[in-house]
């Protein structure tokens, strides 16, 4: 989907429609990598519990595991695509890795780009993992 925006945007100027889209795909991703790393957590204890309780095979935990782990490395930077696309004419994003996209909503350098705001809500449940 972002793909097909920054396609779009190369051709073209960003429109209402468009903003108000990628806002909310922006504001989608940043939910989706909290929950990507609850469900992990939540999947670390429950596994523990079972290793606790001999009820589990160390051998699939170890490959859950790293499977996981290289998935959570891997997501820090899943989106830095993003800081090379059009859509930096548009939109604030971090230098460094920002997997929660927090730089769309810190105080803009250039007033021209968009601010995507983060939810108290979710600004909690970013600040908790």
């Amino acid at each position: 989907m972002l793909v097909l925006f920054c396609e779009t945007l190369a051709l073209n100027e960003i429109n209402e429609k468009m903003k108000t889209d990628l806002i909310q795909i922006f504001k989608n991703l940043r939910i989706l990598a909290v929950n990507i790393i609850s469900s992990f957590n939540k999947l670390r204890e429950n596994y523990s519990y079972l290793v606790l309780g001999s009820k589990y095979n160390l051998e699939k935990l170890g490959k859950d595991f790293s499977f996981d782990r290289n998935y959570l490395i891997k997501m820090k930077n899943d989106l830095d695509f993003l800081k090379k696309s059009v859509l930096t004419n548009y939109f604030q994003f971090a230098n460094g890795s920002d997997p929660f996209l927090i730089s769309l909503s810190e105080k803009l350098e250039d007033k021209d780009k968009i601010n995507v705001i983060i939810n108290d809500d979710v600004m909690k449940l970013i600040k908790k993992r």
